[in-house]
């Protein structure tokens, strides 16, 4: 099974500037991508998998407080091509309300920035009908 196929998160393409905190010391990284359930950032410094980590990114365009802070564990790592820098696969714990609607509100805002960009309207989720029985 490829690793692609194992996600269960669709992610999206970020590039921000992620304040990673592992092992009692401040790591600047830079965020690529996003999802539900973690986040991939490039590292000055590799971790070892399964180090807990803490992390700080500030999303663009959320309306809500707009920076996400997590705690989570790396999962995986990898060097990309440049010396010095290594591709840290971090999986959130759960995260508290605040957080999840941080970033519920950043992916409902990019999928509404999708549909605009492909002449779809933006329609939001309907809500349930409690008298509708199932």
């Amino acid at each position: 099974m490829s690793p692609s196929s194992r996600r269960r998160w669709s992610r999206i393409p970020i590039r921000r500037p992620v304040e990673l905190r592992a092992n009692e010391r401040l790591i600047e990284a830079q965020a690529y991508n996003i999802a539900f359930g973690g986040i991939t950032v490039k590292s000055p410094e590799p971790l070892e998998p399964g180090a807990a980590v803490s992390l700080r990114v500030h999303l663009p365009g959320t309306r809500v407080a707009n920076s996400l802070d997590a705690t989570g564990r790396v999962m995986h790592v990898s060097a990309v091509n440049c010396e010095g820098c290594y591709r840290l696969g971090v999986e959130f714990d759960p995260l508290d309300e605040r957080n999840a609607a941080v970033l519920e509100t950043f992916f409902a805002e990019q999928r509404a920035r999708r549909r605009s960009a492909e002449g779809r309207p933006h329609s939001p989720p309907s809500a349930p009908n409690p008298q509708k029985r199932q």
